[in-house]
């Protein structure tokens, strides 16, 4: 098991974009157990013509007491891309529209679905 130091230790050897950074901070679970989780925290500038800046928290990604070195590293590099798939996720638009939007309300969708008014595409 890392201990807390080990793990600030390797979090430090890590780097990413500017403006973003990882936080490790513990999970309150049952008394005399402590959990950690890594979350992303990135100061993203409005864009122009707006000024200054927006501080954005990506998902909490839980660490395993069993972990690695290599492990926590990848962790974290799995926790920025999901970041950035939100953010990706957030802009990207077809026909006008955020049809793969992280914040899509997917039982509405599956609602749809089950009505037959949204028509799932299959190849043939």
């Amino acid at each position: 098991m890392m201990s807390v130091g080990e793990i600030a230790s390797v979090l430090a050897n890590i780097k990413y974009k500017h403006g973003y950074e990882l936080i490790c901070a513990p999970v309150s679970d049952a008394p005399g157990t402590t959990h950690w989780y890594l979350q992303v925290i990135a100061t993203i500038p409005f864009p122009p013509p707006l000024r200054g800046s927006r501080i954005m928290k990506g998902g909490k990604h839980l660490l395993s007491p069993h972990m690695t070195a290599s492990e926590l590293v990848q962790c974290a590099f799995k926790a920025f891309l999901a970041f950035e798939e939100h953010e990706c996720r957030e802009h990207f638009t077809y026909k006008g529209q955020l049809v793969l939007g992280p914040h899509n309300d997917l039982d509405k969708v599956a609602e749809l679905l089950a009505l037959g008014e949204l028509k799932e595409s299959v190849r043939s």
